[in-house]
């Protein structure tokens, strides 16, 4: 768990949220069939190769008491891919992450494996130089917007859970959450609620 992770224990507990145990890796292979083509098409759309094996998100950041998710995004989530994997959907968090996505892309590090992975690259080809957005680009910026619309795609498909995705870019009480998470502003809790609220899907 990363730090922005670890900072919402205290925040979450102080808005009412009792932490609970997470569920298993969000992954196609327990998906309806609908749901798996849904994935495999944001696959093809971001350039993958499918392999036809099952697709498997990692760990998710929190869970809480009533079976409800919830991802705390950082700079890495937002870039030109993260709006292609959005496109067609209708998540409390579209509108917000394209946004953020379009804005905030000269903040996703392009060094080492923030920009390719042996695993990345054999789902996406080989990577461009790093920084250079010609041909693949990153492989692994679209794996992380792949894998985030895994996670989306498998909540959305399964009526036992609820997710929220929180982004260090959400301004609530008039400071960019990041501030929050960092330790450099007291967010009212009722207002984290809100913002738990108004971006909880499933």
């Amino acid at each position: 768990m990363g730090k922005r992770e670890t900072a919402m224990g205290p925040l979450l507990a102080a808005a009412g949220y009792r932490i609970a145990v997470k569920p298993p890796k969000a992954s196609t292979e327990d998906m309806s069939a609908k749901a798996r083509s849904t994935a495999m098409e944001v696959y093809e759309r971001l350039g993958g190769r499918p392999e036809g094996r099952a697709i498997n998100s990692g760990t998710w950041d929190l869970a809480v008491e009533g079976n409800l998710l919830i991802e705390v995004d950082e700079q890495e989530h937002f870039n030109r891919h993260r709006i292609v994997s959005l496109e067609g959907t209708s998540f409390p968090w579209t509108a917000d992450y394209q946004r953020y996505s379009a804005a905030h892309e000269d903040r996703c590090r392009t060094y080492g494996k923030y920009w390719t992975t042996d695993r990345s690259a054999a789902m996406f080809g080989p990577a461009s130089a790093p920084g250079n957005h010609d041909g693949v680009g990153s492989p692994r910026w679209r794996q992380r917007a792949l894998y985030d619309a895994v996670r989306d795609t498998w909540v959305q498909d399964d009526p036992a859970w609820r997710m929220a995705r929180l982004s260090m870019y959400d301004v609530v009480d008039g400071v960019r959450f990041d501030k929050v998470l960092r330790g450099k502003y007291q967010l009212d809790p009722a207002l984290l609620r809100e913002l738990i609220e108004s971006r909880t899907a499933g």
